[in-house]
């Protein structure tokens, strides 16, 4: 029996155009699904050990009426298959990578996704995954005791908080929010499947899980869907979505408005708004994404 999960179960990783083929355009995307749901990202923010089966798929965002189309997906692990099928407007291309096969456990490697017409390339996407494996503790007698908490390890760019403001989070807030901070930055931690079930108010408009990737879609992508950017800067309009290294990485910001709901937002590099904000409240005992709504201080 052929493994086919749905690529709803799945999430967004990147988009790349290639440059002689703007119509079509696609998404690919690759995780560890079980049953119909994403049990681990790919790649994965902390770059684990990955052992499973990774399930990758392509879905087609453009260009779908583009005659005899054929999508292919491969890494560049040593002997590692080429996986194809067809795609088309109804029909997203769906594999599976083998570890030891297709990947080896605890070695890096890049996955690249391809369209074609008839034998011509027309979008390709590459993926690079990462794997750091601890290395066997040697025995050695025991350290001492720290005389300082060791500190944490260091964000990636993009989800770094600006100084002394997660303070400004309620503590039982912090995990929830962090998570959707990452996810909402590399659009990789289940952007898609942890879309609130209540949906998100968006100035005035009531966005729900079942119409958020095709408005990001239509949007040109969740950012300039909400206009929480998490980059500025950058050299065109249009590098936040497809080119983010030109373009420099904002850090977070929080407004506390009381103990049950706070603000989270980046700036532009100043301090001027308003400012596009992130409103999570807690309800029922957790924390919630509810809203994108304007933070406006005034001047500094």
């Amino acid at each position: 029996m052929v493994f086919k999960p749905t690529v709803a179960a799945l999430l967004l990783l990147a988009s790349v155009d290639v440059a002689h083929a703007e119509a079509v355009k696609a998404q690919v995307l690759c995780g560890v699904v079980v049953g119909d749901k994403v049990e681990t990202v790919v790649p994965t923010p902390d770059q684990r050990k990955l052992d499973k089966p990774i399930t990758c798929a392509i879905h087609l965002t453009a260009g779908t009426g583009t005659a005899d189309l054929n999508a292919k997906i491969s890494t560049d692990a040593p002997d590692a298959l080429t996986h194809g099928g067809p795609i088309g407007k109804t029909v997203d291309f769906s594999t599976q990578l083998a570890p030891a096969d297709d990947y080896q456990p605890c070695a890096s490697f890049t996955v690249t996704a391809r369209v074609f017409s008839a034998d011509r390339k027309v979008w390709e996407s590459k993926i690079a995954v990462k794997q750091v494996c601890p290395a066997a503790p040697a025995a050695t007698k025991p350290a001492p005791p720290a005389t300082k908490p060791t500190p944490a390890a260091s964000a990636e760019p993009g989800t770094e908080w600006a100084t002394g403001e997660l303070a400004h989070v309620p503590t039982d807030a912090r995990a929830a929010i962090n998570t959707w901070i990452t996810q909402y930055v590399f659009l990789d931690g289940g952007f898609f499947a942890a879309f609130p079930a209540g949906g998100v108010t968006v100035g005035k408009r009531l966005i729900t899980r079942s119409t958020v990737r095709a408005l990001s879609d239509k949007a040109g992508g969740p950012y300039m869907l909400t206009k929480i950017m998490p980059m500025f800067a950058c050299k065109a309009a249009e590098d936040a979505m497809k080119n983010p290294e030109n373009c420099e990485w904002a850090k977070w910001y929080a407004l506390a408005k009381s103990k049950t709901e706070v603000w989270v937002y980046n700036t532009d590099g100043s301090f001027y708004g308003p400012f596009p904000s992130a409103v999570f409240k807690k309800q029922a005992g957790k924390w919630v994404w509810t809203a994108v709504t304007e933070l406006d201080q005034g001047e500094p």
